[in-house]
């Protein structure tokens, strides 16, 4: 039975905010008390009475506080005052799987992201089992990745079966186990079917092509028949370890193998280059097969650097395709010249290169992440037709960049891209774009307006926070994006179209601003 240290009857909260990723049973919010920040769970008003769904309610705190770890969110209170029925968890900045899918499917392509996020998965599940409890209601929404490391995190855990609470659980069909309909055949080889049907599901979906082990792990979670499925957590884990181990045996005995073929070659004086340094630039071969280089570094003439589209090494020529992570970060370099052919420019590359005033990106680049961060003398930069994201703190801290030209084509602006541009002043956003996502324009203290089109359907917390020279913003949107706090001057206009005027007024967020149906 819960205890009156897990009750607290304050109804004192700082801030308040919707989230907008309520259930049929319950209303969530963003809620900070005492500066803290919480995930807020309300049950729904029209249900505050409702037997079954308090009980829900008071089952979901009672299995979520007795759990520890790391994979789990964390239950904090429980409380009924003047808001309702509600509880408090930790409030996790990251996005649920399905969102993941839906915005970055090259993600889970990467199949060691797929057997990073089973362990975890299975380590917080784990927990469950110990305590007699089946957790059963496995979902895309009800797994979160954390917005640091991309961890695990599992949420909504009102449908866990426990026996005190037996008549309680529910399940996502799609997921669900064959037994589901006989609660007295309910065990942990029920999550183990679930989990893998989860993983079926994100490999369909990010149109993944998984090795044979892969198929062979979760072939074994999906048998019909439970006793042919893992009997536990810990043997499902166990069996992917051994995976892992095989495949480093095989690494550990290629590169024996390339030692070996090393020092016959060195013995023979025939020497293996692999990096060459050319007019002061420093290339090293990425790929023999497809005959690629990346650039490692280099001063260049005069610290102008001069990348070539192509580098000769060991006698043989090869396409220079990357710019290596943290290549030239922290550089007295005064320019930079980029051949077409450079696909990626890697995380930091130019990072805090003050000196550069001009940067221009090749059009065979199709995403940027964080390569130029803290270029503060960075004036103009041109971003080419043929990119479609613009990732995670692409240009934050470049104090010196006014104008940007976003170009068609761009559908998402990352986490953080132009926070404390401090001397943006202008800038066009296209017509392709869906998402702007958290904290984007954060801090550019000298944005006056913006446009957002019609076609963003998503805007992130605290996009144009701290903006403090915003007055006005157009949002062509026709429908209101689901919003929490994206803006806190209380000057901002916001612009939206004559005839969604009433349903921007209507929504629990918008309606807080300052809006003017002109558009």
């Amino acid at each position: 039975m819960l205890t009156s240290g897990f009750i607290y009857n304050d109804n004192i909260f700082d801030n308040k905010i919707p989230t907008g990723n309520g259930g049929a049973t319950s209303l969530s919010y963003k809620a900070r008390i005492d500066g803290k920040q919480y995930f807020m769970k309300l049950l729904r008003p029209e249900l505050q009475n409702d037997l079954r769904n308090r009980t829900l309610f008071y089952k979901e705190f009672e299995i979520g506080s007795s759990i520890s770890n790391r994979y789990v969110a964390k239950y904090e209170k429980i409380c009924e005052d003047g808001n309702g029925l509600h509880i408090l968890m930790e409030y996790i900045y990251g996005s649920t799987v399905e969102e993941i899918l839906n915005s970055n499917k090259g993600y889970f392509a990467n199949e060691q992201n797929i057997w990073k996020f089973l362990l975890q998965l299975l380590e917080g599940i784990r927990c469950f089992h110990k305590l007699g409890i089946a957790y059963l209601d496995f979902s895309p929404n009800n797994i979160m990745l954390t917005q640091v490391e991309s961890n695990v995190k599992i949420v909504d855990l009102g449908f866990c079966f426990n026996n005190a609470y037996g008549y309680t659980a529910g399940t996502t069909p799609l997921f669900a186990p064959p037994e589901i309909g006989n609660i007295n055949d309910i065990d942990e080889r029920s999550d183990i079917y679930a989990i893998g049907r989860l993983a079926k599901y994100i490999q369909e979906k990010s149109g993944a092509k998984y090795s044979k082990q892969f198929n062979k792990i979760i072939g074994r979670c999906l048998n019909e028949k439970k006793e042919k499925r893992f009997a536990s957590t810990d043997e499902m884990m166990r069996a992917i370890h051994r995976r892992n181990l095989r495949r480093n045996v095989l690494l550990s005995s290629l590169l024996a193998l390339l030692s070996f073929t090393t020092l016959f070659a060195l013995l023979a004086n025939k020497e293996i280059i692999t990096t060459v340094s050319l007019s002061g630039v420093d290339y090293r071969i990425l790929s023999h097969k497809e005959r690629t280089c990346e650039v490692t570094g280099g001063k260049g003439d005069e610290w102008n650097i001069y990348i070539a589209g192509h580098a000769t090494i060991d006698g043989k020529q090869y396409r220079t395709t990357q710019v290596a992570k943290e290549a030239f970060k922290g550089t007295p370099i005064k320019s930079a010249y980029l051949p077409e052919g450079i696909e990626t420019i890697s995380s930091h590359a130019f990072a805090d290169c003050d000196s550069v005033v001009t940067i221009y990106i090749p059009s065979t680049v199709r995403h940027i992440n964080g390569a130029f961060c803290g270029m503060r003398n960075l004036r103009s930069v041109r971003i080419p037709r043929e990119m479609t994201i613009i990732g995670n703190a692409a240009f934050v801290l470049c104090t010196s960049l006014n104008n940007v030209d976003i170009p068609e084509g761009v559908e998402r602006i990352g986490l953080d891209a132009f926070a404390k541009c401090s001397s943006l002043e202008n800038i066009l956003l296209p017509q392709s774009l869906k998402a702007i996502e958290r904290g984007v324009f954060w801090e550019c203290t000298a944005l006056r307006e913006i446009t957002i089109p019609a076609g963003v359907s998503e805007i992130g917390d605290y996009a144009f926070y701290n903006c403090t020279a915003l007055r006005d913003v157009y949002n062509h949107a026709v429908e209101p994006q689901k919003i929490t706090m994206i803006f806190n001057t209380p000057q901002v206009t916001v612009h939206v179209p004559a005839q969604s005027l009433e349903a921007y007024k209507k929504d629990f967020n918008w309606r807080e601003y300052n809006l003017v149906g002109d558009l």
